[in-house]
């Protein structure tokens, strides 16, 4: 599994706060610090856990749930599919 991400390294903001059709003018933001990404990684890590469990997956392998999921029980081509991820 693996994900894709867009990310800007600063910010736009109105050259006119009290103006909504002002130009938009785009600030620099300074390099994120090692704990700082640290820290993003690791929110991001159990977003994914969650997302994960609620479809009946997890990262961890002592998590692994025998009962089958919807998927599994609806499609089984594409349950397949999934089966394939390297996930318990």
């Amino acid at each position: 599994m693996h994900f894709h991400i867009l990310y800007f390294d600063g910010a736009y903001v109105l050259d006119n706060a009290n103006r909504y059709d002002s130009p938009l003018i785009f600030h620099d933001l300074p390099t994120p610090t090692r704990a700082e990404t640290t820290e993003i990684a690791g929110r991001i890590a159990d977003r994914v856990e969650v997302v994960l469990r609620k479809l009946g997956r997890s990262l961890d392998p002592d998590v692994a749930d025998s009962e089958p999921t919807e998927v599994q029980l609806e499609s089984r081509a594409l349950a397949g599919c999934y089966d394939e991820i390297p996930f318990h």
